[in-house]
């Protein structure tokens, strides 16, 4: 079972485009599905399609480029769905650069399987300062062609090389997408990557290792004679400086498939050769090549011109000549390349030419013919061989056997220079470097050689250093001859920008804060700043998420507040009116912060009263945000105080009594977070229930206040004595399920141990003083003791329960209260007296000493 062969990742994602000059072969491209939009009304410049086929779990990379000759397109956002499916899923750009966007969709779970287009793009235009929001359907006949794809279960990934003249762009590490002059810019494998003056790489493979032997026969193993003649393939190919050569492995090992590949990937391989034996009673040598599949074309033109030079020479060597081969994949309804065009039978050629490197497999003659096999019994034929497929690979590379390769020029400052300033160079070279002499040239880009447009640096010296001091500004190319003993040259020429200005560095001030703090940005530019303007923008380190900070503007430094705790990297677009450089500081945001306490108030506390829970804290808390929940009997019961928010105070008022947990979550910038709690008692006296004293006991405890009973009042109202009075009472609370302690402990302490005094009088019967809203108002008048008692049992029972009255109603008020909104004398308070602070505890305390 192979493993996917790799991806790069998105920050260098590749997006090739045609020049309109070869718009033509847009229709069925060979490389990418990048699909410039019909003439009309449409604003778009192209669609770009990274892989028609993906796995799930990977990534769809698109860009859509709008026309740069419309208004000025400020955001865009791509709507994508199942074809089958009457869905929109709505995917933001993540960059942008001159009105193109780059979007990368997500696709995870086996419910991402299925074939999906591109069916709106949504976009914001400016347009004499006005903005406006537009949408163009993408599902046209005219678009549709390019602007599908499959995402599938399992499938090798494809990588996609460019074919013909491009256009690259990248999306920088800044999070924006950059157009750059070519792909040699982005150090990337391909068919067309290589310049004239790169070291192309050559990967060998020999065929089967370890637990695989490979073919058999006449006494000798495959696998041996493979590793034997890639070793002199390889020593071989080591005596060209040109040249840098690796295997896939050099002992006897086993190695999958995709694995060699991946080798060969990671090491940026201009060629894969792997080395077979043959066998199945043929005779001869014979090379297999990509398939003329339009995927990649190039890479059967590559293999097949390699395949003819190594067979030319093996047939020189004793071996047959059988020809190139190839073939498609034709098991299991076949597999196909992301084109739809066939794809390779043979799984190293077709790994390779999914990762654009042209790749070929050679049979070095059939383990079980005689014939053959006497040769392959010969380490002299083995020998040969090696240096025969050597010798056709550097032909092939157009490389000739030296003892040095120049490989390029590196610089002082690396790219640019302001100009008058010094500018230091070295010519780089690989092998042996005695005996040679260096000149260097410089010659300004897209001139004439006429005077004035070129100079010498530096004549022929042993030095391979030179030193220029350019007096104009502008794009240069720059030449090195490296010029061996024997009079043999190589030349290698790399471009070089002297500007009227130059942005030595970005600083950040301070570049480490506290959250809430302010950081100045702004960049440090030498030589001549008028006219240039400034961008700014800003990637989280942490997450890879980037923001625009500031348009483009002559605004040269920003201050910016960073939204969280992290690391950035803020990044300096300089511009002038051709091009732009880029410079980034580092900014460190720290959030530190420290819980001083977390209290709730009061404690303990009591039903239906208020708690004020607070979180106090020193340190940075200018990002931190908060939440309180309670819980009680081990989240038997819980409930949220307050959602996350900025404050870190809430209030609560509990409903039952009980031992509680309260939490407080503070969560930073980063959505990390830390929790707190703090333990509270609430208290409550239930209205309703059960009695727990006796009538003897309320007897005793208005005996000892040592006020005296009106008897004189209630003598005909049905309670002579205090006896009387406390029998009926009870009677009286225990019939409407009331507490009867609760009942005398509320009428005395309304009526001031039927002291009175207020503006109910004795004579009313009114115990609770019902209606009595103020000091001017008597309230309600009954007839009789038991029935004042009752009707201050019911108004009670109103409060405390949603139970229906067991007898005839005789609360004037009992259908004003909204039932069971108290049924704990604590929540009394503001109820059945206004304000009423503390009156639910008063009477709570007058039923304790009754207990």
């Amino acid at each position: 079972m192979h493993s996917k062969t790799k991806r790069f990742p998105l920050l260098s994602l590749v997006v090739a485009i045609l020049f309109g000059a070869v718009a033509v072969a847009i229709a069925s491209p060979n490389f990418a599905f990048a699909d410039e939009t019909p003439s009309g009304d449409l604003p778009l410049d192209f669609i770009y399609v990274e892989s028609r086929t993906i796995e799930t779990g990977d990534t769809q990379n698109v860009v859509v480029a709008f026309s740069e000759d419309g208004p000025e397109v400020v955001s865009a956002t791509l709507g994508f769905g199942r074809v089958d499916r009457d869905e929109l899923i709505e995917s933001p750009s993540i960059g942008s650069s001159d009105n193109a966007f780059a979007f990368s969709l997500q696709f995870a779970g086996n419910d991402a399987v299925g074939n999906y287009q591109l069916k709106e793009i949504a976009f914001t235009i400016v347009e004499e300062g006005v903005e406006r929001e537009e949408s163009i359907d993408l599902t046209s006949s005219e678009l549709t062609a390019n602007n599908t794809f499959t995402v599938v279960d399992s499938l090798l990934e494809a990588q996609d090389g460019p074919a013909v003249e491009l256009t690259a762009y990248t999306i920088d590490d800044g999070g924006e997408l950059r157009e750059v002059g070519s792909f040699d810019e982005l150090n990337l494998t391909s068919l067309q990557s290589r310049t004239k003056t790169s070291r192309p790489v050559v990967v060998l493979d020999p065929g089967h290792g370890g637990s695989d032997p490979g073919a058999m026969s006449n006494g000798l193993v495959e696998k041996d004679l493979t590793l034997a003649i890639a070793k002199y393939c390889e020593a071989e190919l080591s005596e060209y400086a040109g040249i840098s050569v690796s295997m896939t492995r050099e002992t006897d090992v086993y190695v999958d498939l995709d694995e060699r590949v991946d080798i060969a990937v990671e090491r940026g391989a201009s060629l894969f050769v792997s080395i077979h034996i043959n066998s199945g009673g043929g005779v001869g040598a014979e090379v297999w090549v990509p398939n003329k599949s339009s995927w990649c074309y190039e890479a059967h033109e590559i293999g097949d011109e390699l395949g003819d030079r190594i067979l030319k020479k093996l047939s020189a060597l004793g071996l047959a000549s059988r020809g190139n081969k190839f073939d498609d994949y034709t098991i299991n309804n076949g597999k196909f390349y992301p084109d739809g065009s066939p794809a390779d039978s043979l799984a190293v050629i077709r790994y390779s030419r999914e990762n654009g490197i042209p790749g070929i497999l050679i049979e070095h003659g059939f383990i079980d013919n005689s014939h053959d096999a006497a040769l392959l019994s010969s380490d002299y034929y083995l020998r040969q061989w090696g240096v025969a497929d050597a010798s056709a690979i550097a032909e092939q590379l157009g490389v000739e056997k030296a003892k040095f390769w120049l490989s390029g020029i590196s610089f002082a400052p690396e790219s640019c220079q302001l100009v008058g300033s010094s500018v230091k160079m070295n010519a780089s070279v690989v092998g042996d470097v005695s005996g040679l002499c260096y000149k260097f040239v410089w010659h300004k880009v897209g001139k004439d050689w006429s005077d004035g447009n070129w100079g010498v640096i530096q004549e022929k010296t042993t030095s391979s250093e030179a030193n220029w001091t350019p007096t104009e500004s502008g794009d240069y190319e720059i030449i090195c001859d490296a010029i061996g003993a024997n009079g043999s040259v190589q030349s290698t020429t790399e471009n070089y920008r002297v500007s009227p200005w130059v942005l030595s560095s970005v600083k950040a001030s301070p570049s480490e804060l506290q959250l809430g703090g302010s950081v100045t940005v702004a960049p440090v530019v030498s030589g001549e700043t008028a006219g240039l303007r400034y961008k700014y923008s800003v990637v989280d380190l942490e997450t890879g998420a980037w923001s625009l900070l500031a348009p483009a503007s002559e605004e040269a430094s920003l201050s910016w507040e960073p939204p969280a705790a992290g690391r950035y990297a803020v990044t300096v677009d300089v511009i002038d009116d051709g091009s732009y450089v880029s410079g980034s500081a580092t900014v460190e945001v720290g959030e530190d912060w420290s819980l001083d306490a977390f209290s709730a108030d009061p404690s303990p506390a009591f039903v239906g009263r208020p708690v004020e829970l607070e979180a106090s804290l020193s340190g940075t808390t200018a990002g931190l945000t908060y939440k309180f929940v309670w819980e009680r009997g081990g989240w038997a019961d819980w409930g949220v105080v307050s959602e996350r928010s900025g404050s870190a105070t809430a209030t609560w008022t509990p409903d039952a009594p009980g031992s509680y947990t309260l939490y407080c979550d503070v969560v930073d910038s980063r959505g990390n977070a830390r929790e707190f709690t703090v333990s509270l008692e609430v208290g409550g006296t239930a209205i309703m229930g059960s009695p727990q004293t006796t009538v003897s006991k309320m007897i005793a405890r208005y005996e000892d206040t040592g006020h005296a009973y009106p008897t004189s009042v209630y003598k005909g109202k049905g309670a002579e004595t205090i006896e009387d009075f406390c029998e009926v009472v009870y009677s009286v609370a225990i019939s409407e399920d009331v507490r009867p302690e609760v009942l005398f402990a509320q009428a005395m302490y309304e009526t001031g141990w039927l002291q009175f005094g207020g503006s109910v009088k004795a004579e009313q019967c009114n115990f609770g003083g019902l209606g009595a809203v103020n000091s001017q108002v008597g309230g309600a008048s009954f007839p009789n003791v038991r029935t004042g008692l009752l009707a201050q049992a019911q108004h009670l029972k109103a409060y405390a329960s949603t139970d229906a009255l067991n007898e005839d109603v005789v609360d004037p008020r009992f259908d004003l209260v909204v039932r069971g909104c108290a049924p704990y004398l604590e929540m009394l308070d503001g109820r059945w007296a206004v304000p009423g602070v503390g009156y639910g505890s008063s009477i709570a305390r007058i039923v304790e000493s009754l207990l």
